[in-house]
This record gives C-alpha cells, structure tokens and sequence, in this order.
C-alpha cells in the first residue's frame, strides 16, 4: 500500500497542472462546507458550555391567542402562579436586561448587566470561580445590593485579583458587594458582564398584563417538552378562569432554549448547508472529469500494464491511491481556507451573538473535512479508475486509433458530469439572486423618515440614580437636546424611548378612545405601541406631519396631557387623519382601578417601520416625554454631513450635562436599519458567494471538457482545415457541442430551480420564489459565462496547424 501511495505522489509530481487545480478546486469546495458546516455545529452540535443537562433547559413566553402575539414575554404575577404550580420542571427563574453604570472613576463606564432570580446558576449547575452564587434570599428590595463579575470584566477591571471578593462598588449610584466572578466564557444570556438578583416591588409583584420578563426552565429527568406543554396549557386555562379580565386568551408557549435562541437564523443556515454541500459536488465532479481525461490519456499505459499481467485491483488501487493523495491535500488546504473563511464569517455578523455561540475549528470540524476528503476520493476516484482499467481495453485502444484516442461513446460521462455541474449552478444561483433581490427590497422599503446623516446613542440615569440627585431624567435629556441642537453643524436634535438598535423597539399599550365602552376583559382592548418623545424628534427623523401639531415646549409636565398618532392608528381607530385630531384616549390597567388622563391627540404623523422585513406595522401613538420621566432614551442627532466625526464631541456634551452618564450603542440611523435586517443581508451574500463559486467551478469544468475534446480531436479538426475547412466554421463546430451541454444543463437546472427554490420562501421579502424575470435572466448569465469558458479553448483551433496536425502521434 505504502509503494502504492509513493508512486502515485510520483505520477502527481509529474503532472503538476493537474495536480495544482484538482486541489485548489477541491479546496474551495471542502472548505466552503466546512465554514458553513462550523455554523451548524456552533449553532446545532456542539454543547452547551458549562450548564448541566443543557438539554433540558426550555425558554417559556406567554402568547395572545386573540391578538395574533406569539411572543409577548412574562409577567411577574402569571410567573410566581406558574412556578407555585408547575410541577414537571425542577425550577423556574427570570431575568432581564439592565444597564449597569459604575461610579467612583475619572469616567463613568456602562456595563451589559442581567437581572436574574438567585436561583438560576445554580438550577443550571454553574458556579462561580472565585466567591459565591447568589443566596435565595438576596432578591428581596431591602436586601443589601450584590452583584457577580464576568470573567472578562474582572481580568480588565481588576487584571483577575482574588481580593476584589467582598469589596464594594458603585452600581448604578448603590453600593453594591462583589461576591463572586463567573467562570471564562460564562455571559448568560447573550453577552452579560454583571449580574445582580431580580428584585420586584410587591405592587409590581400583583400587576397581571405587563410582560416584560424572560423566562426559563429546567425540565425534571425523563420529563418531555410535550408534559411541560400539557400541563402549562391547564395552568394557564385555570388562570384564565381566575383572572378574566387580564388573562382571557393568555396561553404559555415553552420551546427548547437553544432553538429559541436561533429562531431568526437556524433555517437560513441549514438551506446554506445544502447549497454548499452542491457546490462541494461540483467540485467533485470537475475533479473526476480530470481524472477522467488523465485516465484516457494514460489508456495505453494502463492496457500495456495489463497486457504484461498486471491485476486489474491492483491498478484500481493505485488510481485510488493517487485520488486520496488529491482529496487529502485538498482537505488540509480546506481547513486553512475554512480558518480563513470562518474568521470573515463572524466578522459580517452586526450584532452580538450569544456566549455558548463559538465557531471554532474543534474536533467536529477536523472529522467533518475528514470524512468529506476520503468521501470526494471516492467519489472523484471509483468511476475513473473502473473507467480506465475497464475490461477489453485493447480493442478500445484499437477503435480509437493509433493516437490512442477514445472512442466516440467514451465521451459521454465526462458530457454527463458537466450537465450535471451546470444544473446544479443554475439552482444556486436562482437561489441567490432570489435572496439578494429580496434583500433589495428591504433595503429599498421606505421607512418613514430620511435615514441620511443621523447619529444615534444610548443614554439615561437609573431611578436610583435619579432620587439621590434630586435631578429629573427628563432635565437631563432636556438639557442634552439643547447642547447638541447648539453644535456648530448639528441641524437638530431628539429623543425617543424607542430603543432603535433592538429588534423589540416600543412598549405595547392597551387604551381605550373617550366614549367608548369598557372592555369585559383587557385583551379585548384596542392596543397601539406607544413611545416617548421629544420636541425634537420628529423635526430629526423629518416624520411628515400630516394633519394637527408637533409636540411644543408648553406640552410640559403640568400641560394637559397630548399625544401625536401615526396614520395607521388614527385610521384604525377614528377613521382618518382629519377624523383623529381633538380625539381623545386614555391607557388602561389591566386591573381596572387605575385610571390615566384623558390625551388628546394634537397631531397625525406618517407610519414610521424600523423593521422593514415586518410586513404588518403596528399602530403608534407618541406621548412627550415631559409628560413621563423615562429614565432611559435613545438621542438621535442630525447633521448637516457625516455624522462619524462627532462621536467623541457627543460624548464630551452629555460629560457636560452629568459626569456620572455614559452614553453606548452609537451607531448612525443606517447601520440600525441595516442591523435589523442583518440575518437577510448576510444570508443573502452567502447564497450569493456561494452562487459564484458554483458558476465558476461550472465553468471551468466546462471548459476542461472543451479543451479535452478540441486536443483528442486535434487530427480531424486538422484534417477538415487542411481539406479547406474555415477556422471559423470549425470553430462553430466546437461550441456547438459545448451550447448542447449547456442547454441540456439549464434544462435541468430550472426543473431542479422551479422544485427547489420554494424552500426559500420563508425567507424572501417583496419576491416570488418562482419570480420570472429571475429565472429568465439568471439562465441568459450563465449561458453567456458558459459559452464563454466554451470559446476559450476553441480559439486554439485557429492555431492548428494542418500538417502539423497529420503527422502528430
């Protein structure tokens, strides 16, 4: 076996063309799987870090059956009903974000924190490296404030010092004990640097209706998904029963976390496994067609070895032999273009990516281009090492002549592979212009308001910031508008409550219009989301006013209370834009006892959607913020040019206003909107990427197969130009054998497109997946590229010359 391998490095050696594109063609097919392929292992295989029986964990949210909401979070009354009740899961914790602002430096700094029931790390079997989990008690509001550190933050903060166990900060203006660092690599649930108990007021503790919590659990052992489901459905029914007003349609939908977690992504990645996989196929294809030409041309080689006895295994392994050569160097060049390729990957994700979410090269990965390497071999191998040691090889030989050519009926294989290659392009790039053009689409849908030279942050002063400083949110964000208004080359400025960079960007509110009947329960109240803004906002964004006012200076908090309406609510609620104005409404509680102001709506702004891949948009109503005291906003600022440059003047004003704040997430207003629609664009270039690869590896398939047939053809093609045979018209001759392939490739390329595509559908926007001009142009650009890789090699006839062409042996 050894002899076997060292004389086909030998053979290999001696044809140092083919060698060098049989493996960068198998390197760019392996490797593009295995990037992919590290996805699906991140995201699918690969196990959870740190948690216990990760398995077992679900993520639990309550639905509204009436109002179509599938995800509306938990509360916190419905949460302690289910956690006194449920009896499949071994425990049941919540938590949510919260921004953490440090004191006590030259410069405040902000941290990514979680609010978590104390009970949840341990539920989950992670404990701390240095120190202590949470005690059950902690979470309780007069309990002293204690918080854990991530692994990251106490190795910057404190370059990993044991000591800081049992020390105080200031969190969010409060002492705040340190009482332990989470082991490296631990962020749950996405990307948290500290995490403090969730603690709730006992009148919070009693609203029903207000979802705002996450919630998980871990399933009992032997417990399924289903009895969980089984019997979260009766919890909840009873608690409809007990509650109506509140909890009429209410349901609780549990799912496994990790599903949860990769909801947006996890199909789009798997449809991109399958394209991959075929652009891998392709390349195994064009290698077999090489090693099919390099068999024929080694024909005479082989019969003469048979002739002399050698056994026909014996040659068949060697042909193997030099195909696992070629498919191993073709699998270690795959893993440095897969480190390559992965490293860009991540590089194109926008936004944070959960912890447990890694797309290292690891063992999976490593047998994964094992096993596609050793499967290529065999794939591109077999056939031509059956094909050239086939039996009455002889009288072959003898058909095709002393040059040893093949005969006619020897040609269709490699005819075949090539169809079969441009196929196969032709559905991936379907696929992929399918996937760009709805990306288009998003990127062409009007949001409502210019998006052009907008800067955009998050900032705010935590309530228990607040009452120690004797100052007003609504002061402070005041006072931040009119400094950056004033900035030489800032045209104005706003705030909104609305957090822009997140998908869930309004509070959703139950109200009900002057004159209109109490509802029987609260899900049958008209609902609208409902944001908090400035003066400003609307004149920064440039919303149309359709009708009435803006808000005005005077709509202050001892103002009578307004509102301004987007169109879709004045028209779903009071008919029409004109109809609307001098309306009034007011929100509801879910308890009914509470009831707010009447607000008149004072003016009728255009519909604003910073989603776009959300078809349906949800009516809006705005409310000023002097009128609330909101204690976290999002500033937006226009500018007369690029906004980039005024980052760090930005930064310096709101320093001014409060050196406690920090301002984070800057972004400008395009790079949100392109972030809400990150999972299309990226999927959309991948598909596409993907696409060309196929097109390209089609194409110099198919342009192996013409030069092939134009050099096995040397001495016809010769002979009719010595007999006065036009170059020209021997040309012609040549492509069209090449247009017949082609067409028999599209052929079956659209039938395997018109089939296939559908699976796209869920991720399309503003395109059919059986879209007519795609599937009229995208076969014209293949066709071009394909009888372009046609062309090439038959220029070379023109070059023949006649006599020369007769006498070659």
């Amino acid at each position: 076996m050894i002899s076997d391998f060292r004389y086909s490095c030998r053979m290999l050696a001696k044809s140092p063309l083919f060698t060098v594109i049989a493996v960068l063609t198998l390197t760019v097919g392996i490797g593009s799987a295995t990037v992919i392929f590290s996805a699906i292992n991140a995201m699918f295989l690969r196990p959870l870090p740190l948690i216990q029986d990760a398995e077992r964990l679900v993520f639990m949210t309550e639905t509204d059956l009436r109002r179509g909401h599938d995800a509306l979070g938990l509360n916190f009354a419905d949460f302690r009903d289910l956690k006194a009740r449920l009896t499949t899961v071994s425990g049941l914790w919540i938590f949510g974000d919260k921004t953490v602002i440090l004191g006590g430096a030259a410069e405040p700094e902000r941290l990514l924190g979680t609010e978590i029931s104390p009970e949840a790390f341990d539920q989950m079997g992670v404990k701390p490296v240095v120190g202590r989990n949470f005690l059950p008690n902690e979470d309780r509001l007069d309990a002293p404030r204690v918080a854990l550190l991530s692994y990251g933050f106490w190795q910057r903060k404190y370059g990993g010092s044991p000591e800081v166990i049992g020390t105080t900060i200031t969190a969010n203006g409060e002492p705040t004990l340190i009482i332990g660092v989470m082991p490296k690599g631990w962020g749950y649930p996405q990307r948290t640097e500290i995490w403090t108990p969730f603690s709730i007021d006992s009148e919070k503790a009693k609203t029903r209706g207000y979802y705002h919590l996450n919630a998980q659990a871990k399933l009992k052992p032997g417990v399924t998904l289903a009895q969980l489901q089984s019997e979260a459905d009766g919890i909840m029914a009873s608690l409809e029963h007990e509650y109506k007003v509140s909890n009429e349609g209410i349901r609780l939908r549990v799912e496994p976390m990790r599903e949860h977690t990769l909801r947006d992504s996890a199909e789009s990645t798997k449809l991109l496994f399958g394209a991959v996989l075929f652009v891998f196929l392709i390349a195994c294809l064009n290698v077999a067609n090489l090693q099919l030409a390099r068999g024929s041309a080694r024909s005479k080689e082989v019969a003469i070895r048979l002739a002399l006895g050698a056994e026909r295994a014996q040659l068949i392994r060697q042909f193997l032999a030099e195909s696992l050569v070629l498919g191993l160097l073709g699998g270690v060049g795959a893993l440095v273009f897969a480190l390559w390729g992965v490293d860009l990957m991540t590089a194109a994700i926008p936004v944070d990516t959960p912890f447990w979410l890694r797309f290292d090269v690891d063992g999976r990965v490593f047998l994964f281009v094992t096993f596609l390497s050793l499967f290529a071999a065999a794939l591109f191998g077999l056939i031509p090492a059956f094909k050239a040691t086939r039996p009455g090889l002889v009288s072959e030989l003898k058909e095709g002549g002393r040059t040893c050519q093949e005969g006619t009926g020897h040609h269709r294989l490699r005819n075949t592979l090539v169809v079969i290659e441009i196929a196969i392009a032709l559905v991936l790039l379907v696929g992929a212009t399918l996937l760009l053009r709805s990306f288009i689409n998003l990127r062409n849908v009007h949001p409502g308001f210019n998006r052009e030279n907008v800067l955009t942050f998050r900032t705010g002063i935590p309530p228990s910031m607040t009452s120690k400083s004797g100052e007003g949110a609504s002061q402070f964000f005041h006072d931040v508008e009119s400094r950056l208004s004033a900035l030489p080359g800032v045209v104005s400025a706003g705030v909104t409550s609305s957090y822009l960079a997140s998908p869930q960007r309004n509070e959703i509110s139950a109200f009900l219009p002057e004159g209109a009947a109490e509802p029987t329960s609260y899900t049958e109240a008209p609902v609208g989301a409902m944001e908090l803004v400035s003066s400003g906002y609307f004149r920064t964004l440039q919303i149309p006013l359709l009708t009435g006012r803006f808000f005005t200076e005077a709509d202050g908090s001892k103002a009578p209370a307004v509102a301004v309406v987007d169109l879709a609510f004045a028209t779903k609620n009071f008919g029409d834009a004109k109809s609307a104005i001098g309306r009034r409404f007011r929100l509801l509680t879910v308890d009914g006892k509470t009831h707010h102001p009447l607000m008149e709506i004072v003016g009728v702004v255009g519909d604003v959607q910073f989603k776009t891949d959300v078809e349906s948009h949800q009516p809006t109503f705005y409310r000023p913020a002097t009128q609330d005291d909101p204690s976290f906003m999002t500033v937006v600022m226009r500018t007369a040019g690029d906004p980039g440059p005024y980052v760090d003047l930005v930064k310096d004003e709101v320093l001014a206003v409060n050196s406690r704040i920090p301002l984070y997430d800057t972004f400008t207003l395009e790079d949100i909107l392109l972030r809400q629609v990150w999972v299309h664009r990226f999927f959309s270039y991948l598909f596409t990427i993907s696409g060309g690869i196929a097109l390209f590896l089609a194409c110099i398939g198919i342009y192996g197969v013409m030069t092939y047939t134009v050099s096995q053809r040397r001495q016809e093609l010769g002979m009719r130009m010595a007999l006065g045979a036009q170059p020209g018209e021997v040309v012609r001759m040549v492509l069209r054998h090449g247009t017949v392939l082609i067409a028999a490739g599209l052929g079956f390329g659209l039938v395997g497109a018109f089939l296939v595509v559908p699976l796209l559908s869920g991720t399309l926007y503003g395109v059919s997946p059986h879209d007519p001009p795609t599937f009229a142009l995208v076969p014209v650009l293949l066709v071009a590229v394909a009888l372009l890789a046609c062309y090439l090699p038959s220029r070379r006839i023109t070059r023949i010359d006649p006599n020369a062409a007769l006498r070659y042996e």
